[in-house]
């Protein structure tokens, strides 16, 4: 498990890192855009086969697309369709850790999916996306 920062790069769950708040968009006097800076790191450390479940939020994700892994993005959805933003994080949290609990750890799209639903969430699989609708 990967986890992306706009400061450090990429972390494992378990890096010890002092508290901070620096968005991925943030401009530092001398250096490119923060997305342009990490980008060969976050090539040399996304695994380039298998399936990436993607939780990033649209400016961490422009960073960097793994061009050969399977990446499965989760977006959430209100029953009505509307976009939920606010508070996906939980949500994407929530489907880390049925993903990661799981035994065995889900290897494709389809497998995340049928955790996420078992899980007594209503999913739908678009493409390379897990759609999730919550409330």
């Amino acid at each position: 498990m990967l986890i992306a920062s706009g400061l450090w790069g990429f972390l494992r769950p378990g890096d010890r890192i002092p508290a901070y708040r620096l968005s991925i968009s943030a401009r530092l006097p001398g250096f490119p855009g923060l997305a342009a800076y990490w980008r060969p790191a976050l090539e040399a450390a996304v695994p380039a086969s298998g399936l990436v479940l993607d939780l990033r939020s649209g400016g961490y994700a422009a960073a960097f697309t793994p061009r050969e892994a399977n990446l499965l993005a989760v977006r959430g959805f209100t029953p009505d369709g509307k976009v939920v933003s606010h508070f996906v994080k939980a949500l994407r949290g929530d489907v880390a850790r049925i993903a990661l609990e799981a035994k065995p750890v889900p290897r494709t799209p389809h497998a995340v999916a049928s955790l996420v639903a078992a899980a007594g969430y209503d999913v739908e699989l678009d493409g390379g996306n897990l759609d999730v609708v919550v409330g």
